[in-house]
Parts: C-alpha cells; sequence; structure tokens
C-alpha cells in the first residue's frame, strides 16, 4: 500500500475559512466560523484524497528569513480580526484531539 501526505497551511485555510462563513459564535459567545469552515475544507480534502497522512503547520509569530531579506514583507497586511485569532487556539486545539491525525506547529526557519 502506497503513502499519501496531504499538507495543510493552517493559517490561510483558517483565514480562508473565516472570511468565507457569516460570523458564528457558540453558547459561550465565542467566535467558531472559521474553525466550522476549517474542518470543513480540511474533511472534504481527507474524503478527496485519501491520505495516509494529514499535517496542518501553523506559523509561528518569530521572523522568518522572508521578514529579515525583505523588510516590507506582509508590511501592508492588516492585523488579524480579534474574532479571527481567537479561534486559532480553538483550531489548534481541536486538531490535537483528532486522534488519526496529527497537527504539528513549525517553528520559523531560515536559509
Amino acid at each position: 500500500m502506497s503513502s499519501k501526505i496531504v499538507l495543510i497551511d493552517g493559517h490561510s485555510i483558517l483565514n480562508r475559512a473565516f472570511y468565507g462563513l457569516p460570523d458564528l459564535t457558540n453558547a459561550e459567545g465565542k467566535h467558531t466560523n472559521a474553525v466550522l469552515g476549517f474542518l470543513n475544507i480540511m474533511l472534504r480534502y481527507v474524503e478527496e484524497e485519501k491520505p495516509t497522512h494529514l499535517l496542518v503547520a501553523f506559523d509561528r509569530k518569530e521572523p522568518t528569513f522572508r521578514h529579515i531579506k525583505y523588510k516590507e514583507y506582509k508590511g501592508t497586511r492588516k492585523p488579524m480580526p480579534a474574532e479571527l485569532h481567537e479561534q486559532v487556539p480553538l483550531m489548534k486545539e481541536v486538531l490535537k484531539n483528532l486522534v488519526s491525525f496529527p497537527s504539528i506547529c513549525f517553528i520559523s526557519f531560515y536559509h
């Protein structure tokens, strides 16, 4: 049997999901639309691709080689909305609890 890995850019998909769904909150008032959208996208990938391995990578706050080589990297990007920011730890917690597929956080790398 051959192996197949699906790699997911966690922040990219979470951001896409956040803007792709209307604002949703749970009973505690916490925003959940990005988490729901992320899971819908990820599960669709899993269903279509049938991977044996799944890796979700999230950027860290530390600067990467891109920031060092090009000071204006992401310089014009707006800050993450608070409603999305609060969903990042929740998304990571949900992924940690998916027994079949581990999630991994990468530390910044340099060239």
